[in-house]
């Protein structure tokens, strides 16, 4: 049975109870009689399928989540892109690619979902390319989903190109649910933020094939494997990736005591060559103390160093915004100058045209005399106006006006042409 509740659009309201039919059209009035109310759309949902104490005996069998249910919930998500569906334990996207509110994320965690109802869950997003093209984050931890749900959530990954974050904490998967889950990832080039497998049976092939991941360079950022049986040669195999792979920055292979000392000696010799790393967390995992301080250091060195780049980088962004503004302020000067001297180029042109249909007509002496005293008050106004045509001549270049217009202008109105 599902416990399904509501956020509404505006998100001004508390949360309330939202009839399924509103999910496949969210425009549908919900109200008695025929009253006039807002319509309610649905921003979020919240769902967890699980039993409930009805208080009577009945087989809980018998009443789990269907096939149907689930198909439904993965429809739901696919034909409303503004929907995200999770449980109460919310974890927020992070993201690096594009705007996060055009992003989905789809939670469906402590609910009876296993192989069959995972791979209902994800058809209807698998099977649109718009859909699949949405979902940032996929969490179906504390689901029994097994390997054969682990090698369901593995065939999807190539139809989920957008899909940054999978969490599948404590959902029983073991070494061939790993194995397939790193294979699909490298075939797909999956380089997204996190994979948590926490508290799943991986042990040693489980983990060799999260490391032969690592080791091609591809992977997440952040890679969680806590209480995961990992033994001596799956760390081994994990600390010989970290010296290729220049993406991970996060590791937790903490509370897998069957590690032991050959493991912490092998990450100091990683550690000592690999500068992307900046977080690793391997509590009671059986490493020497001398071994975990020196990763520490090694650590503080990474982190050090990022910072400093980060600042660099920083200061490089701030001087490029600088000299963008300064040459905006630059252009605005000269398109302010070009303003100012149209008026004195178009009085020039029209003067021009003056003077030569005078000559047309022969109108003798006096209309040349006319003309020019008709034109003599503007001889000092155009000697005023040289440096001004002289400034604008560079941004007149750039705004498209003609060079030879300014030149012209300037010897009709007695401007020596330089």
């Amino acid at each position: 049975m599902g416990k399904l509740a509501a956020s509404p659009a505006g998100g001004g309201g508390g949360g309330g109870e939202l009839p399924s039919h509103t999910l496949n059209s969210p425009t549908t009035p919900v109200g008695r009689e025929g009253q006039n109310i807002d319509v309610v759309v649905a921003q979020s949902l919240e769902v967890v399928f699980t039993k409930l104490n009805m208080g009577a005996d009945l087989d809980p069998a018998e009443y789990r989540v269907s096939l149907g249910d689930c198909e439904r919930l993965g429809r739901a998500v696919a034909d409303h892109p503004a929907l995200t569906v999770s449980t109460l334990d919310t974890v927020p996207i992070r993201s690096e690619r594009e705007d996060i509110t055009r992003r989905q994320a789809l939670r469906v965690r402590r609910s009876q979902v296993e192989a069959l109802r995972a791979a209902a869950l994800l058809r209807p997003l698998t099977a649109s390319p718009a859909a699949g093209g949405r979902l940032a984050l996929l969490d179906l931890s504390h689901c029994p989903l097994g390997d054969q749900g682990a090698l369901a959530v593995a065939g999807a990954l190539g139809a989920l190109p957008a899909l940054e974050t999978l969490l599948l904490v404590n959902a029983k998967v073991g070494a061939e649910g790993a194995r397939g889950l790193a294979f699909a990832m490298a075939q797909s080039g999956f380089a997204g933020e996190r994979l948590d497998l926490r508290l799943n049976p991986l042990g040693e092939l489980g983990g060799q094939g999260v490391a032969a991941l690592l080791r091609r360079n591809l992977g997440p950022r952040a890679l969680g494997l806590a209480a995961t049986d990992l033994g001596t040669m799956a760390g081994l195999h994990l600390a010989e990736a970290l010296h290729y792979n220049c993406r991970l920055q996060a590791l937790t292979i903490s509370s897998n005591p069957s590690l032991g000392e050959p493991v912490g000696g092998a990450l100091v010799e990683a550690m000592a060559v690999n500068t992307w790393l900046l977080q690793v967390d391997a509590r009671d995992s059986g490493l020497r103390e001398q071994d975990l301080q020196a990763v520490e250091e090694a650590l503080a060195a990474n982190r050090l160093r990022h910072r400093q780049a980060w600042e660099r980088q920083q200061q490089r962004l701030q001087e490029e915004a600088d000299e963008q503004l300064q040459e905006l302020q630059e252009l605005q000067e000269l398109q302010d100058n070009l303003q100012e001297a149209r008026p004195l180029q178009e009085q020039h042109e029209a003067g021009g045209r003056g003077r030569g249909r005078g000559r047309g007509r022969g109108d003798g002496p006096d209309s040349t005399a006319s003309i020019a005293t008709a034109t003599a008050p503007a001889r000092p106004s155009g000697r005023t106006s040289a440096s001004a045509l002289a400034a604008a001549a560079s941004g007149a270049l750039g705004l498209g006006v003609g060079a030879a217009t300014l030149s012209l202008a300037s010897t009709r109105s007695g401007i020596p042409s330089t």
